[in-house]
């Protein structure tokens, strides 16, 4: 609607009634304030509903008179990290399913055949281990079966229900998705910067602007004391080293545009590089991780049955050889 110059006012009331309806009610919210004369930046800002981040981002491309370009830009990175999560979901599903199923045959075998195993040992009068007298120590009955399809719907419906408050969340335990996740939150930071830069934006104010925009605490903390330094009249390349927070690469552009006087530039190279690396490894991920997964667990499934049927059977046949 702002690309296509609609009044926003107009444009939000008529497609709000295609909207969920909590989000109905904060885009008539958000209708009746713009129609009152509030401008969009004091309209959004002062909607509680509405995540920070986000109105700090339409607030950062205002200034810059950019606002399409900044929320296009967030909508692409946002369905990149959407992308990644179902890929991951889909391929967690299914090592879910086996981890499961082989711990409710377990059960079965414990409870059943183990305990026969037991009686063929005592009947041959020969000793049989003490691990085989700890595993017929454990009795599987129908609530322990119940309780185990439970606990795999609960388990199944938090992996598919998580991403609520941010895309990965949720899955920040696997190898390689929090990098992915930072290495998308740079890109967009470098991006924004370069656009507020580009649009005679000064640096300090920018990188306040840019600040607000970024999920983590330490890293946005950081950006405000560097924008706080070179209020002071510190210059770039001192400044910035004193910020543990941003990776090396993005100081070394920020350093040379800066002092170049091509920053813009510099940082629109910096989003097009961490932007290219995330997807590289948001690919790799979602190839590789569920393929481990299933090679982890189905290994681990068919060691865990090994020693459980077939240990005790072989044992047997090796005692009765001795007679």
């Amino acid at each position: 609607m702002i690309a296509a110059g609609v009044p926003l006012d107009l444009g939000i009331r008529n497609v709000a009634a295609g909207f969920p309806p909590d989000l109905e009610d904060v885009a008539n919210r958000l209708a009746t304030r713009l129609e009152q004369g509030a401008s969009i930046s004091e309209a959004f800002r002062d909607e509680a509903s509405l995540p920070p981040v986000f109105r700090a981002i339409l607030v950062a491309g205002l200034s810059c008179g950019q606002s399409e370009k900044v929320l296009e830009d967030v909508t692409n990175l946002t369905q990149m990290l959407i992308a990644l999560r179902q890929s991951l979901k889909i391929g967690l599903i299914y090592p879910v399913i086996v981890v499961f199923f082989a711990v409710g045959m377990l059960g079965i075998v414990v409870s059943t055949m183990l305990p026969r195993l037991a009686g063929v040992y005592r009947q041959l009068h020969i000793e049989f281990p003490g691990w085989l007298s700890l595993a017929t120590s454990f009795k599987v009955g129908p609530f322990h079966l119940l309780g185990l399809i439970v606990t795999f719907l609960v388990v199944v419906f938090l992996l598919w229900r998580s991403g609520r408050k941010s895309p990965v969340s949720g899955l920040s335990w696997i190898p390689g998705v929090s990098s992915v996740a930072r290495d998308f939150s740079i890109a967009h930071f470098s991006h924004l910067l370069s656009l507020l830069v580009k649009y005679g934006i000064p640096l300090p104010e920018a990188l306040r602007l840019t600040g607000e925009t970024i999920d983590s605490r330490k890293f946005r903390q950081q950006t405000f004391d560097l924008a706080d330094a070179i209020d002071r009249g510190m210059d770039m390349e001192s400044a910035i080293h004193q910020q543990s927070a941003y990776p090396k690469f993005l100081t070394w552009l920020l350093v040379t545009g800066h002092r170049d006087s091509e920053l813009g530039n510099a940082l629109s190279q910096a989003s097009s590089f961490y932007q290219g690396r995330a997807r590289s490894r948001a690919i790799w991920i979602s190839q590789t991780v569920p393929t481990a997964t299933v090679l982890l667990v189905g290994g681990s499934v068919t060691l865990m049955y090994a020693l459980t049927v077939f240990g005790p059977m072989v044992d047997l046949w090796s005692k009765l050889a001795e007679y």
